[in-house]
């Protein structure tokens, strides 16, 4: 099995760590978006997107579809996923926060 590091960024723009939070997992392929749902490292609920290219543009795909296999991009000799997870609820949660079960594994920056 292939590794994939998983990105997730819940503030700011996909790909800027300066202007955004982002914890980093890694995940064994193939990957779909139930996985996703699963593995995501923040508490709350959220809708997902990924940033394909699409006839030569870079275009923002939903991923609504739990069963559907998303298809990682290679940079620097390493298999990604870069997800922008958009908060639909926090509940009683600080915004972004940590799930405790991925505290010790996944580290915040913004």
């Amino acid at each position: 099995m292939k590794v994939i590091s998983c990105r997730f960024f819940i503030h700011g723009d996909v790909g800027s760590v300066e202007t955004g939070t982002m914890a980093e997992i890694e995940l064994e392929s193939p990957v779909n978006v139930e996985t996703l749902k699963k593995s995501i490292p923040f508490e709350g609920i959220f809708h997902l997107r990924q940033q394909i290219n699409f006839e030569g543009s870079n275009v923002w795909l939903d991923l609504s579809n739990d069963k559907m296999e998303l298809s990682p991009s290679l940079q620097k000799n390493k298999m990604y996923l870069d997800i922008q997870a958009l908060p639909l609820s926090f509940g009683n949660n600080e915004l972004g926060a940590l799930h405790p079960e991925w505290e010790d594994n996944c580290e915040s920056v913004g």
